[in-house]
């Protein structure tokens, strides 16, 4: 018995060991797993945070480019507007010349007074020694021309002026 009782002795304080680190393993587990738990937690409210923000941002994002296209689209149609009055004036003002409802002329000096030169008081003007030259209607309406081309590169370029004010936030 004897030989029971030391044999006994050390799978007892084996056993007492075993038992210890068991339960020192599974109590560390279950704080190791409760801060797991913590962290999951933490991490799932954080990344809900993130999401919230982006979605906001985005929203954000896309109500800026709504506002932006609706002013360009604004704009847009205030220079098309413009320019389709512009190419209105312009045509009636060809037609005129064409037909001598109206007449073109341009102020002329250091010649003596034809037939073709007008002098009449109705031209008048500070300058009295000037007469005024009536240009055909041909020659009236590519003048005429050139010009409405040069207005049209200016509306143009200021259009391109306009959208990009617009788009940097000008």
């Amino acid at each position: 018995m004897t030989w029971l009782l030391s044999y006994l002795k050390p799978v007892a304080l084996v056993a007492a060991m075993l038992c210890a680190f068991a339960s020192g393993w599974l109590s560390n587990g279950w704080r190791l797993g409760q801060q797991i738990e913590q962290q999951q937690a933490a991490f799932q409210a954080d990344l809900s945070t993130i999401n919230l923000a982006t979605a906001k941002a985005q929203q954000e994002a896309n109500e800026q480019h709504q506002a932006l296209a609706k002013a360009v689209q604004q704009d847009s149609a205030t220079r098309y507007q413009e320019y389709t009055d512009a190419q209105h004036q312009n045509a009636q003002l060809r037609a005129d010349l064409l037909t001598a409802q109206r007449r073109l002329s341009i102020k002329v000096s250091g010649c003596s007074p034809a037939a073709e030169v007008s002098t009449a008081a109705g031209t008048g003007g500070v300058d009295h020694a000037a007469g005024r030259a009536d240009l055909d209607p041909g020659s009236a309406d590519r003048i005429v021309a050139i010009a409405n081309r040069g207005d049209d590169a200016i509306r143009q370029l200021m259009a391109c002026q306009g959208y990009v004010k617009r788009i940097l936030g000008e």
